[in-house]
């Protein structure tokens, strides 16, 4: 879903990728907006898609143990950015 994200994000975005290490809980990129675009919002962008796409595949796991968690957990994490 990760790499997804980068690639809408290549392709849609202006973003251009020179290096990225994917780690377990975060990642790291070097990186620029081919199209000009400030690139927080570039990351914005990315992490809205990103965080879209896990909350879908989350919904749609018919196995996921941890759903109701899961779900709850990245409502009150975007109930306080919004703050």
């Amino acid at each position: 879903m990760l790499l997804e994200s980068l690639r809408f994000c290549q392709k849609n975005k202006g973003l251009e990728i020179h290096a990225w290490c994917i780690m377990s809980s975060h990642v790291h990129l070097v990186f620029r907006s081919i199209d000009g675009q400030k690139p927080e919002l570039l990351i914005g962008d990315f992490k809205t898609f990103t965080s879209k796409a896990i909350v879908q595949a989350i919904k749609e796991n018919q196995t996921e143990s941890r759903k109701e968690f899961l779900l709850d957990f990245f409502l009150k994490k975007a109930q306080k950015v919004q703050m």
